[in-house]
Order: C-alpha cells, then sequence, then structure tokens
C-alpha cells in the first residue's frame, strides 16, 4: 500500500533495480536469453534502464512456443512456482511457470484496487468477464463486457 505514494523518480528507480536482477537471471538460468544475449552481442549490463529494453526484440507467444525447453530456468526444481495458462482466445493457450511470490504480489495488487473503490476482504463479489468464458451458441453477447458487482 506504501509504495502507491511514491514518486514517479522513486518508483522508476525500484522497476530498473527489478529489470537489472530480472536480466541477470534470465541470462544466468535461462538458455533463450543467454543465447539470445550473446547472439545479439549484449551484455547483461548494458540493459540498466527502461529505456535499455529497447535493445531487445519483442518476445511473442510463437517464439515461447516454439522454444519452450529454453525457457526453462536450469534451477527449477529448487524454484517454488506454480503451473498456469492463458485463455487460449487467439488460439492455444500458452502454458507458463510463475513464482509463487509473483502470484502472491499478483494478487496483493489485484486486492489493493479492488480496495480503492470500496472493496474489502469478506465482501460480496461477482466478476462478469468477456464472452470467452460463454460460449457463442448460448449467447447474445456481441462484444466484450468486463463488469463488477459488489
Amino acid at each position: 500500500m506504501k509504495s502507491q505514494w511514491l514518486k514517479y523518480v522513486e518508483l522508476e528507480k525500484k522497476a530498473e533495480e527489478q529489470l537489472r536482477n530480472i536480466i541477470s537471471y534470465a541470462y544466468n538460468h535461462m538458455p533463450y536469453y543467454k543465447e539470445l544475449l550473446t547472439n545479439l552481442n549484449i551484455s547483461v549490463n548494458d540493459i540498466k534502464t527502461i529505456k535499455d529494453l529497447q535493445k531487445l526484440p519483442i518476445l511473442t507467444k510463437e517464439i515461447i512456443k516454439i522454444n519452450h525447453n529454453a525457457f526453462i530456468s536450469d534451477n527449477i526444481n529448487s524454484l517454488k512456482y506454480i503451473n498456469g495458462s492463458t485463455g487460449g482466445s487467439t488460439g492455444i493457450p500458452l502454458k507458463y511457470r510463475m513464482s509463487l511470490e509473483d502470484y502472491e504480489r499478483g494478487i496483493a495488487l489485484l486486492y489493493r484496487g479492488w480496495s480503492m473503490t470500496g472493496y474489502r476482504l469478506g465482501d460480496k463479489l461477482a466478476i462478469l468477464a468477456e464472452k470467452s468464458l460463454i460460449p457463442d451458441s448460448k449467447t447474445d453477447i456481441k462484444k466484450k463486457e468486463f463488469l463488477i458487482l459488489f
């Protein structure tokens, strides 16, 4: 909750510190990124700021699917993670792993956002989301909709 009140400069500094950590981790533990940076002749130290991300090509679902095993960390067995999957609304679902810490952070951010609208843990909540949750043959929904009821 405290981080929402930080100045932009402080948030950017934290984000760039996290960026350097993840770039270093990816290079040292994930074959895809080690090969990518080597082929691009980019050092881990060349990616220090958000603007430096422009030095890297855009990562697509197709690249991940084609190189699936190269995205598996060499220390996966020592990590706490959950398996996840996209909904597949644009084709075949993309399967991924997310650290337990990142998953928990995502849930915390979700609740923080909801709390700004007055939601408190324990309140009744209904979420209706885009039409991909309801087969087209059973609905007349013609566009994506998102609604939260308290």
